[in-house]
């Protein structure tokens, strides 16, 4: 080690720079000591980077990290790396008395203004407070239902709906408002990621809907390649992200933790919250994840995670911990003196004890004991409060704020200024573009789902053209054509309906998570979807209905085949657009099974074939106007019957109700040759309706968040 005197009434720290540049050695640690600068240079395989170089070939350009000030604590610098975090980026939080309260509503479709009352109201959290600073990792540690998410969501500004807060958190010495998430990155405890890419392409795709259209292409691939590198995922870059709990198959379970910290390091934010970031990794698995949340500390990112189980390797990691129970702080302040505060009450940790697992089960509620744990609780809170842990707390929010607000170069809402301006990283078309490179990628990976698709479709309608193989044209055979059409309008519904909500259910939590952080506009994924759609939903019902056409034997004209082929394209299309608007409309499979029931059956029965619509009670009748299948019936059957003249002879059928010409069968089923083009016109619009309907719907949900 070398030690260097600099000059106490320098500021800048050109000095010291040249005098480590001669040596060429790094990682280095400077210290203030007795108010003179003294330089230490270190061999230690550990460092923390708080530096940035304009340009690779110019000198590096050392800064000063947020965690050293004039208490004696160190500046600490690194040779840069791409996800260093300048130190005029850095972003320290405090946060006062925080009171989050849960409030149940009726439901009702009455305006907001005539409902009633909250009929519930719960506390999820009883004024926090805390600080978390640039270069150290926060832990949050707590049971279920302590608050832990609570927290983090309040803090990060992901706040649900029937959620009241009340409090203040401060950014850099200035009150944080929602404007304020755009320079935070908040990690849910379930990772959501489509399984048909890759590790690369997933980041690519995020890299182009994250960073600005001012961006370089070679800028963003760099910056991908090198989050590959610095989260160790080159070596499964390649590799499909997959689902290991439903199929199996995929990426291990710390490469997916590793993946989703990567994704949100694309554009840098200051501040990282990560819920439950070793949840369901063994102790190895989550020490590296961890190790790698406690590196982008140390290069000057605010880390705050929580944790409900943690092993000692992992709490010897923390730099601070609170401890949370019952939505109240037990402790906040230094992971070393979460001991002693405990021992001072009587709660000494065992000799070779785990301190997380001790103090999780001081402050659990144990079974026909709750009430004597609420007041151990309690009591531990007023200790805490009124103690010197507490009074040193206060005076670490108090010293952090000022600290951070001498110290900022630059003000937080003017370096989100821009962001106010543009409520997306990117303009419309880029989204649109990405969305179907990603869209049209998942395809190309279910190459095998549409052989089987294919084969599906080959199936059935040759099972169906069999069953009506050359069916005649007369007395006999006008129950069979009717039945045909509906039977085909029902399978090609069913077909697209059913496979719209399979692929939906794991497409939709990701969608939802990208647009509630603003990647892109709710429109913009509607149409990609539907554009990348389009060649499925053209090309199976051209091929299912011209195999049952002319197995079927149905008219030979070559006008009345394309009209066929157009009625069954828009069955398919509104199916699909049904099942859209019933996947976002509905939360779970369970709902959208019983959505599915009570939308679909009425709209089916009141289709035309199972009963007269004459038959229908008047105060039910204007539920046909909805039924897709309806429109296509009459169509289908317009199409078929209107140039025929007589149909047979009931001279020999006298069993059957005899229909001899097409005007008695369109008054038997109360259809109007003359509506043809008004049918295709509300096939369409039921359609473009459904679509419409499904926007409407996300707009809602998001206004509500």
């Amino acid at each position: 080690m070398e030690l260097y005197d600099l000059e106490p009434d320098r500021d800048s720290p050109l000095p010291l720079q040249r005098s480590l540049q001669s040596h060429n050695r790094s990682p280095y640690q400077v210290c203030i000591v007795d108010s003179r600068f003294r330089c230490a240079l270190e061999d230690s395989g550990t460092s923390e980077d708080i530096g940035s170089h304009a340009d690779a070939s110019e000198n590096y350009r050392f800064t000063e990290s947020e965690t050293a000030f004039t208490n004696g604590d160190c500046f600490r610098f690194r040779s840069p790396s791409p996800s260093t975090v300048y130190s005029d980026r850095t972003v320290s939080l405090t946060w006062t008395n925080v009171r989050v309260t849960s409030r149940t509503l009726y439901e009702s479709f009455l305006p907001r203004c005539c409902r009633s009352k909250p009929v519930k109201e719960r506390q999820l959290l009883y004024g926090v407070n805390g600080c978390a600073k640039p270069g150290n990792l926060l832990a949050i540690i707590g049971a279920r239902g302590s608050g832990k998410s609570t927290l983090l969501q309040t803090l990060s500004f992901r706040r649900s709906d029937g959620i009241v807060i009340e409090g203040t958190v401060m950014a850099n010495g200035e009150t944080a408002d929602s404007s304020m998430a755009s320079l935070m990155a908040y990690i849910q405890e379930d990772d959501l990621f489509l399984p048909s890419l890759t590790v690369r392409e997933h980041l690519q795709i995020q890299a182009l809907l994250r960073m600005t259209n001012n961006t370089l292409d070679k800028d963003r691939s760099k910056k991908v390649e090198d989050m590959l590198e610095e989260s160790e995922l080159m070596e499964c870059a390649n590799s499909l992200v997959g689902d290991l709990e439903r199929t199996g198959h995929g990426i291990s379970l710390e490469n997916r933790k590793r993946l989703s910290i990567a994704t949100e390091l694309l554009t840098n934010p200051p501040v990282l919250f990560h819920d439950e970031p070793t949840k369901g990794l063994e102790t190895a698995m989550a020490l590296n994840v961890l190790q790698e949340l406690k590196d982008l500390a140390s290069i000057g990112h605010t880390v705050v995670c929580s944790f409900e189980r943690a092993s000692s390797q992992l709490y010897e990691l923390f730099d601070s911990v609170m401890l949370l129970a019952e939505g109240r702080c037990v402790y906040f302040g230094l992971r070393q003196s979460a001991v002693d505060f405990f021992s001072l009450h009587g709660h000494t940790c065992p000799a070779y004890y785990c301190p997380a697992d001790y103090f999780r089960h001081i402050l659990q509620l144990l079974p026909g004991m709750e009430n004597q744990c609420r007041q151990r609780i309690e009591g531990l809170c007023n200790s805490f409060d009124n103690s010197h842990f507490g009074w040193r707390a206060y005076e670490q929010r108090q010293d952090e704020t000022f600290k951070a607000r001498v110290r900022r170069s630059s003000s937080v809402k003017e370096r989100i200024g821009n962001c106010k301006k543009k409520m997306y990283n990117t303009d419309w078309c880029t989204q649109l573009t990405t969305l179907l490179w990603r869209h049209f990628i998942i395809l190309r990976r279910r190459l095998r789902l549409f052989q089987l698709q294919f084969l599906h479709v080959m199936v059935i309608s040759l099972l169906v053209g069999a069953a009506y193989f050359k069916i005649a044209h007369t007395q006999t055979g006008i129950q069979g054509v009717v039945a045909l059409f509906f039977v085909v309008i029902v399978l090609q519904s069913c077909d697209t309906l059913f496979s719209s909500i399979v692929h939906l259910q794991y497409e939709l939590p990701l969608v939802r998570h990208e647009r509630k952080i603003g990647l892109y506009n709710e429109d913009t994924y509607l149409i990609a979807r539907y554009l990348i759609e389009v060649p499925g939903s053209i090309v199976y019902p051209i091929l299912s209905g011209s195999i049952v056409y002319w197995m079927a034997g149905l008219d030979p004209g070559g006008l009345k085949f394309l009209i066929f082929i157009g009625v069954v394209i828009l069955v398919a299309n509104a199916g699909s657009s049904f099942g859209l608007f019933l996947s976002v409309l509905t939360p779970n499979q369970t709902a959208k099974a019983i959505t599915l029931a009570v939308f679909v059956l009425p709209v089916l029965t009141l289709g035309g074939f199972l009963i007269n619509i004459r038959s229908i009670p008047v105060y039910l009748r204007w539920l046909e106007h909805l039924s897709w299948f309806k429109y296509a019936f009459e169509a289908l059957n317009v199409n078929q019957w209107k140039d025929v003249g007589k149909i047979g002879d009931c001279r020999n059928h006298t069993r059957l109700p005899c229909v001899e010409t097409s005007e008695q069968l369109f008054d038997q089923y109360h259809l109007n040759k003359e509506n043809l083009i008004t049918d295709f016109v509300a096939l369409i619009g039921l359609c473009v309706g459904f679509q419409l309907l499904s926007l409407v719907v996300m707009l809602i949900r998001k206004g509500s968040k």
